[in-house]
């Protein structure tokens, strides 16, 4: 079975089913009254250096939440130089609580190997990707406490096989590239005074010092952009919401619009001023042109075209 999560894949294992697993795998001592660091979120992340922890510290370590723990540990692979995934979660199969996560287990991005048979397909077109996975062994487990009702590293692994990414790399990494807040921020500023994406991506890598350094990708930008679309109004909305600034700029626009039973847009009519005043002087014939074929909303689009006759000749006036 198969977990979509943050569009990393995770096996599910129930719990009966999960051998218990030494918590010594770290080589540390820990010792019994070693003071707990609890941490509650990325907002609490400024007082740690993360560079310096130990597998000790990690052994100390409890989180608020699940997501604080793989946001921990994703911060600790940042600073390290490796990226990071979700792996195998444990849930609960008692009556009343199935599915609910009771540990889950993280891993470097390069840990497990290629499947040999996507190696050896016979029916390939295209040349395989590169390899990225080696078997590397770096791992954290973590386990929720019903008691505190927080979550300990029950496992921490930091055997690497392979090279760590250098410092001006790591923001490019599947775990930690992402558009930041501020950068959104300032992105919508430009784009606002009309910068094209590609000006955009380029400004970014001005202020950065290099394309690397930037912390995304330029098509992270595309799709902060089209989730921002999304997310705000739908094609419809945003249609009658642009008539309706026209309207601001043209005191002749006009457009009317109808509903269906579900109250989605069934019918949309707009004609601006200059095509409602070229159609007072030029009104001799009017053209019903219903020859375009639907498009992706299923909807038909209809042209109304004015003709007038001018020294025996047909002559176009408008169209609306």
């Amino acid at each position: 079975m198969q977990d979509a999560d943050d569009g990393m894949s995770g096996e599910t294992v129930p719990v009966e089913e999960v051998e218990a697993m030494d918590s010594s795998t770290a080589d540390a001592d820990i010792d019994a009254e070693a003071a707990v660091r609890i941490v509650e979120g990325i907002g609490s992340f400024g007082a740690i250096e993360f560079s310096s922890l130990t597998a000790k510290d990690m052994l100390t370590t409890e989180f608020t939440s699940l997501q604080a723990a793989y946001d921990y540990y994703n911060e600790f692979g940042r600073m390290k130089g490796f990226s990071v995934r979700r792996s195998k979660v444990g849930r609960r199969t008692k009556q009343g609580a199935e599915g609910e996560i009771i540990w889950q287990v993280f891993v470097c991005s390069r840990e497990g190997e290629r499947d040999g048979k996507h190696m050896h397909r016979e029916d390939r077109k295209k040349d395989p990707r590169p390899i990225t996975r080696c078997g590397c062994e770096a791992r954290n487990k973590v386990h929720a406490d019903d008691a505190s009702e927080r979550w300990f590293v029950e496992q921490f692994c930091d055997n690497h096989n392979h090279p760590m990414l250098y410092a001006r790399f790591r923001g490019l990494s599947r775990s930690h590239r992402a558009v930041k807040e501020g950068d959104l921020h300032q992105i919508n500023s430009m784009r606002k005074s009309g910068l094209r994406v590609p000006t955009i991506f380029c400004a970014f890598a001005n202020q950065s010092g290099g394309f690397e350094t930037v912390g995304f990708e330029i098509k992270d930008i595309y799709n902060v952009i089209e989730k921002q679309r999304r997310a705000g109004t739908t094609d419809a909305e945003f249609a009658l919401k642009f008539l309706g600034n026209l309207r601001t700029t043209d005191s002749g626009m006009f457009w009317r619009y109808s509903l269906d039973v579900d109250k989605r847009l069934e019918n949309l009519f707009w004609c601006d001023g200059t095509s409602r005043y070229d159609y007072s002087v030029f009104s001799d014939v009017l053209g019903f042109d219903a020859t375009y074929g639907r498009n992706k909303y299923k909807c038909p689009l209809v042209i109304f075209s004015g003709w007038t006759i001018i020294c025996g000749r047909w002559c176009s006036a408008t169209t609306s």
